[in-house]
């Protein structure tokens, strides 16, 4: 089990929780219990609960993973971990993941590792690897992982969200530095992509970090968004 795919079902539950206090009740072939809902809630949050500040704890080897980028989206927008949490969170991804041109996901993501292009057919690049993902895996040379784009701006509302209620010029001054690491990713004027775009991520290409071929990416694009709103309003979060 991976606690950030079990964080997107448990937001999702307390989304619809909102809803139906807000609603009274609502029907979808049956009617959906309160009570219900609140079960499932509890089992997600217990499932959660048992696996952070890691992704996967399952003994096999294979899919043991300690640091994952994607459990940033726990602090947000999903908000669904403590602060003492997301801080260990954050602190795992600066320490273990960050690189020079953004975020890897997870050590050993082989998704557009390096000369993904040279290796992988363009109708090859999106296909679902998730039942052998060793194949793909093997395409990867060690530390080449792809850095992604869409991180940045989240480590940085986190910070803000900090600041926020702290006062701490520290949290302030991080979160100004991860604005400005998710600033640098943009695409330089002269890319073939078009200038000033919002990659999806970079991944090395014959020796050099590119953009990859998806770009722009709205995801990226929209976390960036919320972040330089963060940054001109502590109160906009």
């Amino acid at each position: 089990m991976a606690a950030s795919s079990i964080g997107v079902a448990v937001a999702g539950l307390k989304q619809l929780r909102r809803i139906l206090i807000d609603k009274q009740e609502i029907r979808y072939g049956r009617g959906i219990k309160l009570s219900d809902v609140d079960e499932l809630l509890e089992r997600g949050r217990q499932a959660i609960d048992a696996i952070l500040p890691a992704e996967c704890i399952q003994s096999d080897p294979a899919k043991y993973r300690a640091h994952d980028a994607a459990l940033l989206f726990l602090i947000y927008p999903y908000r669904l971990v403590s602060q003492e949490i997301a801080d260990q969170i954050v602190s795992n991804v600066i320490t273990h993941l960050r690189g020079d041109h953004g975020i890897r996901r997870y050590r050993g993501d082989s998704y557009w590792c390096a000369d993904y292009k040279q290796k992988l057919a363009a109708d090859q690049r999106t296909v679902d690897f998730s039942d052998n993902l060793s194949e793909r895996d093997r395409l990867l040379p060690v530390g080449l992982e792809a850095q992604w784009c869409l991180f940045d701006p989240i480590v940085s509302i986190h910070f803000a969200l900090r600041f926020r209620q702290s006062g701490d010029k520290e949290d302030r001054r991080r979160q100004i530095h991860h604005l400005q690491r998710s600033l640098r990713q943009l695409t330089p004027p002269e890319s073939t992509h078009g200038a000033y775009r919002c990659p999806e991520s970079y991944f090395c290409e014959q020796g050099r970090f590119v953009p990859n071929d998806i770009c722009p990416l709205l995801w990226t694009q929209a976390n960036l968004k919320l972040a330089l709103k963060a940054a001109a309003d502590p109160h906009f979060l």
